[in-house]
């Protein structure tokens, strides 16, 4: 570095044998999130895009083609290490592909349309994030996200967010014991539910913003297939917009949450 005077420096591009420096290497690429990065111990869940029509499928199967715009989809596959996939249970139960101005989606028709895990996912705590948006909900309350499930020692099918005419619910319940809920009214946008059975507290987010948390019982659950779109196998459909789905059956850092919800918010319809 040469010095002009009192205060005024330059750096010097020449090298003490009279060369020139080379240039300074390009700065890094800024990070990109994915998905994927969630994973990181064998966690189980699943990760869906539903801008990403390569990963979808017509048939329920997951073979042939890939949907387009106003086709249904049966099969979608993981963006995450899981080889997880999403199924519609019946031909007549797939949604179908929408375009929303810029944004690609599916569309639930709240009468037979959900999406079901084709395997159980397991774990003491997970965390499920969805887009989601053109809610309509219903006065028998119909399930939005989800599972078929052994809780506390007691197998039965759980909502985990619910929509009825006054409110969306967080919970897991199970017979005999006490609720475990969290629940506010009117939101859509990205959802996101976070439960953690070994600290007994269940917490739901909307659009980035703690909604209300509360605590209740301590157990685990097993032989847990998610279901989104409806409460449980044929049964309350709910009719919506879904662009992303995350399930990681872990509860995320701060950090990972908000890349996540940031991820999910780029999707909404």
């Amino acid at each position: 570095m040469l010095t002009l005077g009192v205060g005024v420096a330059i750096t010097s591009t020449r090298n003490n044998w009279g060369g020139d420096l080379p240039p300074p290497p390009p700065p890094p690429p800024p990070a990109s999130f994915s998905p994927a990065d969630l994973w990181l111990a064998s966690e189980s869940g699943g990760a869906w895009d539903a801008s990403d029509l390569s990963i979808q499928r017509i048939a329920r199967d997951g073979t042939g083609a890939a949907p387009g715009s106003g086709d249904p989809v049966g099969y979608v596959n993981d963006l995450g290490p899981n080889g997880e996939a999403l199924e519609a249970p019946s031909d007549s139960a797939r949604a179908i592909v929408v375009d929303v101005a810029d944004r690609t989606g599916w569309r639930l028709d709240g009468l037979q349309d959900f999406f079901r895990t084709v395997n159980a996912m397991t774990g003491p705590s997970a965390t499920t994030i969805m887009a989601v948006t053109s809610i309509v909900p219903s006065s028998s309350g119909n399930g939005l996200i989800s599972l078929d499930s052994t809780v506390g020692g007691n197998s039965g099918t759980y909502r985990l967010i619910s929509a009825n005419s006054s409110e969306f619910r967080g919970r897991l319940r199970a017979d005999d014991l006490p609720e475990l809920s969290a629940q506010a009214t009117g939101f859509s946008g990205v959802i996101t539910l976070e439960w953690d059975f070994t600290a007994g507290t269940v917490t739901l987010r909307n659009n980035g913003t703690e909604l209300t948390s509360a605590r209740g019982y301590t157990t685990a659950m097993s032989d847990a297939q998610m279901i989104f779109g409806a409460s449980r196998t044929q049964v309350s459909p709910i009719a919506c917009d879904i662009g992303a789905i995350i399930h990681i059956g872990r509860v995320l850092t701060p950090a990972e949450l908000a890349d996540a919800e940031a991820w999910a918010t780029d999707r909404l319809l």
